[in-house]
Protein backbone atom coordinates (compact mmCIF):
# COMPACT_ATOMS: atom_id res chain seq x y z
CA UNK A 1 0.00 0.00 0.00
CA UNK A 2 1.44 3.09 -0.82
CA UNK A 3 0.99 5.49 1.86
CA UNK A 4 -0.40 9.37 1.97
CA UNK A 5 1.31 11.95 2.75
CA UNK A 6 2.13 12.76 6.19
CA UNK A 7 2.04 16.77 6.29
CA UNK A 8 -1.15 16.80 4.01
CA UNK A 9 -2.66 14.23 7.17
CA UNK A 10 -1.02 16.26 10.00
CA UNK A 11 -1.79 20.09 8.09
CA UNK A 12 2.09 20.73 8.81
CA UNK A 13 3.26 23.89 7.49
CA UNK A 14 4.72 23.89 3.80
CA UNK A 15 8.30 23.92 5.21
CA UNK A 16 7.78 20.99 7.50
CA UNK A 17 5.46 19.02 5.12
CA UNK A 18 7.67 19.55 2.21
CA UNK A 19 10.47 17.44 3.19
CA UNK A 20 8.08 14.54 4.20
CA UNK A 21 6.13 14.59 1.27
CA UNK A 22 9.84 14.04 -0.65
CA UNK A 23 10.35 11.28 2.02
CA UNK A 24 7.11 9.64 1.17
CA UNK A 25 7.25 9.37 -2.20
CA UNK A 26 10.38 8.21 -2.48
CA UNK A 27 9.59 5.51 -0.03
CA UNK A 28 6.26 5.22 -2.22
CA UNK A 29 8.08 4.51 -5.19
CA UNK A 30 9.82 1.71 -3.63
CA UNK A 31 6.83 0.24 -3.03
CA UNK A 32 5.68 0.98 -6.86
CA UNK A 33 8.93 -0.61 -8.16
CA UNK A 34 8.06 -3.92 -5.89
CA UNK A 35 4.72 -4.17 -7.27
CA UNK A 36 5.83 -3.86 -10.65
CA UNK A 37 8.66 -6.54 -10.38
CA UNK A 38 6.44 -9.42 -8.45
CA UNK A 39 3.43 -8.45 -9.99
CA UNK A 40 1.03 -7.16 -6.79
CA UNK A 41 -1.46 -5.47 -6.46
CA UNK A 42 -1.46 -3.07 -4.10
CA UNK A 43 -3.49 0.45 -2.92
CA UNK A 44 -2.18 3.80 -3.90
CA UNK A 45 -3.57 5.47 -0.49
CA UNK A 46 -1.32 8.66 -1.79
CA UNK A 47 -3.73 9.68 -3.84
CA UNK A 48 -7.24 8.05 -2.84
CA UNK A 49 -8.91 11.41 -1.11
CA UNK A 50 -11.12 9.92 0.77
CA UNK A 51 -7.41 9.16 2.86
CA UNK A 52 -7.18 12.64 3.80
CA UNK A 53 -10.63 12.83 5.61
CA UNK A 54 -10.42 13.04 9.31
CA UNK A 55 -13.14 10.69 9.75
CA UNK A 56 -11.11 7.92 8.94
CA UNK A 57 -8.64 8.55 11.23
CA UNK A 58 -7.92 7.82 15.20
CA UNK A 59 -7.37 10.79 16.80
CA UNK A 60 -3.62 10.69 16.62
CA UNK A 61 -3.94 11.11 13.06
CA UNK A 62 -1.16 8.14 12.59
CA UNK A 63 -3.82 5.05 12.51
CA UNK A 64 -6.70 4.55 10.75
CA UNK A 65 -9.97 4.23 12.97
CA UNK A 66 -12.58 1.35 11.98
CA UNK A 67 -13.71 3.46 9.17
CA UNK A 68 -9.87 3.92 7.50
CA UNK A 69 -9.27 -0.01 8.51
CA UNK A 70 -12.39 -0.12 6.65
CA UNK A 71 -11.71 1.54 3.44
CA UNK A 72 -8.26 -0.15 3.02
CA UNK A 73 -10.03 -3.45 2.88
CA UNK A 74 -12.98 -1.93 0.49
CA UNK A 75 -9.94 -0.61 -1.86
CA UNK A 76 -7.90 -4.03 -1.58
CA UNK A 77 -11.00 -5.95 -2.52
CA UNK A 78 -11.51 -3.83 -5.65
CA UNK A 79 -8.18 -4.35 -6.71
CA UNK A 80 -8.65 -7.84 -5.83
CA UNK A 81 -12.04 -8.39 -7.81
CA UNK A 82 -10.86 -6.41 -10.27
CA UNK A 83 -8.33 -8.53 -11.15
CA UNK A 84 -10.15 -11.27 -11.50
CA UNK A 85 -9.50 -12.99 -7.94
CA UNK A 86 -12.33 -15.30 -6.47
CA UNK A 87 -13.28 -13.07 -3.08
CA UNK A 88 -16.04 -12.66 -1.01
CA UNK A 89 -18.90 -10.09 -0.79
CA UNK A 90 -17.32 -6.25 -0.56
CA UNK A 91 -16.95 -5.41 3.21
CA UNK A 92 -19.02 -2.49 4.07
CA UNK A 93 -17.47 0.44 4.33
CA UNK A 94 -19.52 2.03 7.68
CA UNK A 95 -18.36 0.77 11.04
CA UNK A 96 -20.31 -1.33 13.36
CA UNK A 97 -18.81 -0.17 16.84
CA UNK A 98 -19.92 3.30 17.90
CA UNK A 99 -16.90 6.08 17.10
CA UNK A 100 -15.24 7.46 20.40
CA UNK A 101 -16.43 10.01 22.43
CA UNK A 102 -14.90 13.75 21.89
CA UNK A 103 -13.97 12.75 25.66
CA UNK A 104 -12.74 9.67 25.22
CA UNK A 105 -10.52 10.92 22.43
CA UNK A 106 -9.35 14.05 24.82
CA UNK A 107 -8.86 11.57 27.66
CA UNK A 108 -6.46 9.08 25.32
CA UNK A 109 -4.34 12.39 23.81
CA UNK A 110 -3.64 13.60 26.96
CA UNK A 111 -2.72 10.37 29.28
CA UNK A 112 -1.17 8.19 25.91
CA UNK A 113 -1.11 10.68 23.13
CA UNK A 114 0.84 12.81 25.00
CA UNK A 115 3.56 10.72 26.32
CA UNK A 116 4.26 9.48 22.30
CA UNK A 117 4.86 13.35 21.63
CA UNK A 118 7.49 13.91 24.33
CA UNK A 119 8.73 10.79 23.36
CA UNK A 120 9.30 11.65 19.83
CA UNK A 121 10.33 14.94 20.54
CA UNK A 122 13.87 14.05 21.08
CA UNK A 123 14.20 12.27 18.02
CA UNK A 124 11.23 13.08 15.04
CA UNK A 125 10.96 16.91 15.98
CA UNK A 126 14.49 17.17 15.59
CA UNK A 127 14.96 15.09 12.46
CA UNK A 128 12.19 16.77 10.79
CA UNK A 129 13.01 20.54 11.50
CA UNK A 130 16.91 19.23 10.62
CA UNK A 131 14.80 18.60 6.87
CA UNK A 132 13.43 21.54 6.44
CA UNK A 133 16.55 23.65 7.39
CA UNK A 134 19.06 21.30 4.90
CA UNK A 135 15.53 21.93 2.16
CA UNK A 136 15.70 25.80 3.23
CA UNK A 137 19.49 25.82 2.18
CA UNK A 138 19.80 23.67 -0.63
CA UNK A 139 16.67 25.99 -2.00
CA UNK A 140 18.88 29.26 -1.34
CA UNK A 141 21.97 27.53 -3.47
CA UNK A 142 19.98 26.73 -6.28
CA UNK A 143 18.91 30.31 -6.61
Amino acid sequence: MKMPDPGAMFGLPRSLARPLARRMRAVNAVVDEVAERHRTLHFDAATEPATYERRNWSVDRLHPNERGHRLIAVRFHELLTGSGFPVGTAPDLEPTSPPPTRRQEIGWMATKGTLWVLRRSTDLVPALLALAVREKLLASRET
